[in-house]
């Protein structure tokens, strides 16, 4: 089974809608050893592409913003928060 993040393209104009059609990012390391809990609220820094929260494993690190996922990968991460992380359960 694949452990790549998954991309499920919406039926609509913009994107939106349920997924009809699913492309792997090719990504590695996205498993939950790596990356714990994942989230996504879209568009979050408003380029018009979807966007990702994800923690750390690592104790000292803590959640990254990865944005614009498109059909061709992940953007690069930047910090949006500092230690403490692992404590959650879930992020929504």
């Amino acid at each position: 089974m694949s452990q790549e993040p998954r991309l499920y393209t919406g039926t609509g104009p913009a994107g939106e809608g349920l997924g009809h059609t699913t492309i792997d990012l090719k990504s590695s390391g996205w498993d939950s050893n790596t990356h714990p809990l994942i989230t996504s609220e879209g568009d979050s820094n408003g380029d018009g592409k979807p966007d990702l929260y994800a923690t750390s494993h690592d104790t000292n690190k803590g959640i990254y913003f990865y944005p614009s996922i498109t059909t061709t990968g992940i953007g690069s991460p930047t910090v949006a928060g500092t230690t403490g992380w692992l404590n959650f359960q879930a992020l929504s």
